[in-house]
């Protein structure tokens, strides 16, 4: 009897071991808290979030949700709904046709306005230290980024906040996040209203608060 009493704990044992090894990993750590992150890339429904550089790279997954979306946007790795979200939506309603002129003062696009300028590096510190502006992407994800004039950044979306450092540098806003990393975006004025190229090549228009 104590024989066969032992044989189950162990095949209970044995069980619960396969059982966790089938399950795979553990969860990925909460995204918001990932640091340096170098790729986003949606898979079906679900987003790939490269995170790390050499041995400490690692891919994480996480189903897709505005947050997600959000998170990767800020830091300059545009993804698209899934189709599931999007047929899920309701279908937008027809808008009039919009002016050139207000295209172009719409926010983000793929070029800066035909009459933008070069930024100088006194034109941009003058214009960024101690400031908060709002910006959008392509997306409509709203971003809000706060520059202080001791050269401390912070940048915050819809589940998402970083810090880090900014400074200006040949006529660009240049700087490092503690999880985005790296970034140095060329910058132009047009009309007193600052443009920035980001790292996706989306140009976006920076709004003061």
């Amino acid at each position: 009897m104590a024989r066969t009493s032992w044989l189950c704990c162990v095949s209970i044992v044995v069980a619960a071991f396969l059982t966790s090894n089938a399950s795979g990993q553990s969860a990925p750590p909460a995204a918001a808290s990932l640091e340096n992150v170098t790729s986003c890339v949606l898979e079906g429904t679900d987003v790939f979030i490269g995170a790390g550089k050499g041995a400490d790279a690692r891919r994480y997954k996480y189903p897709w949700d505005a947050s997600i979306d959000a998170l990767c946007n800020a830091k300059g790795f545009a993804i698209a709904a899934p189709a599931t979200a999007r047929s899920s939506s309701p279908s937008p309603k027809a808008s009039p046709a919009i002016p050139p002129a207000a295209t172009a003062q719409a926010g983000s696009g793929a070029a800066f306005p035909p009459s933008s300028v070069a930024a100088t590096n006194q034109e941009l510190n003058a214009f960024l230290a101690g400031k908060s502006f709002q910006w959008s992407t392509a997306e409509g994800v709203r971003v809000k980024s706060k520059f202080g004039a001791d050269g401390g950044l912070a940048a915050s979306a819809p589940g998402y906040y970083d810090t880090g450092k900014w400074r200006v540098e040949d006529g660009k806003l240049c700087g490092s996040m503690r999880k985005a990393g790296d970034f140095c975006n060329e910058a132009r004025f047009d009309a007193g209203t600052l443009y920035l190229r980001r790292v996706n090549g989306e140009i976006v228009r920076y709004e003061p608060e």
